[in-house]
């Protein structure tokens, strides 16, 4: 169990049923430092871990790519795969019409499926092979979602 460990009670009728979840959680504890138990408004953590890891991609893929596309940074890889699998928003002021790429996304599993989609366009479109930490949070997500 780590300090940012939760669990996610979303109305009186799953305090019950989550309860053996705290006990065995806390049963599990080393011990070492104490714990903590915190209560606080549930807000979708932003996976910090997922997001260096796929900058980290962003780095390869360029590395990788040189040959083909010379210019192309790590940014520019990472704008190119947030336009093409999360969007773009368009705005118009006054007469002008602006558009900006969309942001990572802000949750875990919109996180980890934004990035299946990279790892698998480039293992299958452009033959880039990205390198997988064994204990990588994407990892753990992708067998979660997967299951």
């Amino acid at each position: 169990m780590t300090q940012g460990d939760f669990i996610k009670v979303s109305s009186k009728e799953e305090i019950a049923k989550r309860m053996p979840l705290w006990v065995k959680r806390l049963e599990e504890w080393d011990y070492t430092t104490a714990c903590c138990i915190k209560l606080e408004p549930y807000g979708n953590p932003k996976s910090m871990s997922q997001i260096a890891l796929f900058h980290i991609w962003c780095r390869e893929i360029e590395e990788q790519m040189k040959v083909k596309a010379p210019q192309a940074t790590d940014y520019a890889w990472e704008l190119w795969f947030r336009k093409r699998f999360i969007g773009e928003d368009s705005y118009k002021l006054g007469s002008t019409s602006v558009t900006s790429v969309k942001p990572l996304p802000k949750g875990k599993g919109a996180m980890c499926k934004f990035m299946d989609q990279v790892f698998d366009y480039c293992n299958h479109k452009i033959d880039v092979k990205l390198s997988m930490p064994k204990a990588s949070e994407f990892l753990e997500r992708r067998k979660e979602l997967k299951t």
